[in-house]
């Protein structure tokens, strides 16, 4: 045996951690010992109009017999009052626009019907055929695309109501 096998290892401090130093005989090994440290985070994620029941709790407890809890809570309340007002008025816009859109378009076809019988009726049969025939594969052609879903996988964007 030698003498720097029985003798405790040498240490010193390095930014990496300790470095310990162990003679084996002649060799000398040396064992780094790093020290690691390990962070536990914990996250809660709530997602609603109101907040979680431990935090209603919490603020059920502030002021007066929970005045702050009744003032969230009539807050919540008049927002969705508010939002069922916007999404009822939404709905009644896009139907206003979509009726006013269709009785523009009979009008419009109604009158090129008129506009060709008048025609025929006047010794234009040739004419009045080409705006009856236009007319009426317009309207043919409106109806189908209103009906075919578009190609390519491609939607057309959203409108504001669907994406609540």
């Amino acid at each position: 045996m030698t003498d720097s096998e029985g003798a405790p290892p040498k240490k010193y401090s390095s930014p990496m951690g300790e470095v310990h130093t162990i003679s084996l005989g002649k060799e000398s090994v040396q064992a780094r010992l790093v020290q690691t440290s390990q962070v536990v985070h914990t996250q809660k994620l709530h997602v609603g109009p109101l907040p979680s029941a431990s935090d209603l709790e919490a603020y059920s407890k502030i002021g007066k017999d929970g005045e702050v809890l009744d003032l969230i809570l009539a807050m919540a309340r008049k927002n969705n009052e508010t939002q069922n007002k916007t999404a009822h008025r939404a709905q009644w816009f896009a139907f206003f626009s979509d009726l006013s859109r269709t009785i523009t378009g009979l009008i419009f076809g109604g009158g090129c019907v008129l506009v060709a019988y008048t025609l025929a009726m006047h010794d234009h049969p040739y004419i009045a055929g080409v705006v009856a025939t236009t007319t009426v594969l317009i309207g043919l052609g409106v109806l189908v695309m209103r009906v075919l879903p578009p190609k390519d996988g491609v939607q057309p964007p959203p409108q504001k109501n669907d994406e609540q």
